[in-house]
């Protein structure tokens, strides 16, 4: 093979870099937990922080996709098995990444934070109230 084709892949700046899930902790803690409820609702966490991280500069999306988002979130969450009082904090959550007021997401994220203690850990706990920080900036 000529020196100059290589057959390894090709590394930035010419291919993309790796993607990472911005939630590891949450993802994580959704894997390990039980089928028919804590998993559910640790998922709605995850809808939550990612439509929540729609709202931050500076890859903030557009208000029209805002809504689209928040519209399909909540037509997926009236379909899991998630405890009332914590599917109401999610609904509030996702309504509010919806009007695109970052002092109201963040303070839904923080309030579904508290609502979630009993099924997230601490990284899951973590990642939420480190991206309610950063909604607020």
């Amino acid at each position: 093979m000529p020196a100059h084709i290589s057959a390894y892949p090709a590394e930035p700046p010419y291919a993309l870099a790796t993607p990472r899930f911005p939630f590891p902790g949450l993802s994580a803690l959704a894997g390990r937990a039980q089928v028919g409820g804590a998993r559910e609702s640790i998922l709605g966490c995850i809808v939550a922080a990612r439509l929540a991280a729609g709202t931050v500069p500076p890859t903030a999306l557009e208000p029209a996709l805002l809504r689209e988002r928040a519209d399909a979130a909540r037509a997926w969450l009236s379909t899991q098995p998630i405890e009332q009082k914590l599917r109401a904090l999610l609904q509030r959550a996702i309504n509010a990444t919806g009007t695109g007021d970052r002092a109201a997401v963040a303070a839904e994220l923080d309030a579904v934070r508290t609502g979630a203690a009993e099924v997230l850990d601490g990284a899951g706990a973590a990642e939420l109230l480190r991206l309610a920080e950063r909604v607020r900036r």
